[in-house]
């Protein structure tokens, strides 16, 4: 099933690693350019390199997603640079560390959904800006978790962050908005 994102552009946030790296990957082995971005610059380098030794086209920026002046700038280099984009996946977040609620601190709760909410929030935004502009439709996946449908001990903030309902609603640009609620995953990085 090779070619099914031929020319295609992807944008993975936290790319460099776990889920985010595997999907880059993938997603560069089925014919996308990648833009691969990570709070960690080298490991979002990591991964477009091994995109790039594999014959595929990618390249790297760091990234917090929490921060909107960075998602402006990261849109300004893909329109700049590649001229479209077709695939947002929000992957980029963080867990709650088995912290209980009771000793969780405001700072910790805000922290983890600022990454797992307004992360996905502001990729989404501007990720259906530059699609529109396109006029192509596109793709936005957010990666959630099963912790974004059912609750656990230990994790309340990240439950609520998964949680958040984000909408791309009937405006009638052919963006489609899904949403992947993997279990535990097990990585080597």
């Amino acid at each position: 099933m090779a070619d099914r994102v031929a020319g295609k552009v992807a944008l993975v946030t936290g790319g460099g690693s776990g889920i985010g790296r595997a999907s880059s990957l993938t997603l560069a082995r089925e014919g996308a350019s990648l833009v691969v971005t990570d709070l960690s610059a080298d490991s979002a380098a990591e991964t477009a390199a091994l995109i790039v030794e594999a014959g595929g086209k990618a390249r790297s920026m760091a990234q917090d997603t929490t921060d909107e002046e960075v998602w402006k700038t990261v849109i300004a280099s893909i329109r700049e640079t590649e001229g479209r984009l077709d695939i947002v996946l929000n992957n980029a977040g963080v867990s709650n560390g088995g912290v209980l609620l009771k000793d969780t601190t405001l700072e910790h709760w805000r922290f983890v959904n600022g990454a797992n909410v307004e992360g996905v929030y502001l990729g989404t935004k501007y990720g259906i800006e530059l699609m529109e502009e396109a006029g192509n439709g596109g793709s936005i996946v957010n990666i959630s978790s099963i912790y974004g449908k059912v609750g656990a001990i230990g994790s309340v903030p990240y439950n609520a962050a998964k949680g958040a309902a984000l909408e791309c609603g009937n405006a009638g640009n052919g963006v489609r908005v899904n949403t992947i609620h993997p279990g535990f995953i097990l990585s080597r990085d």
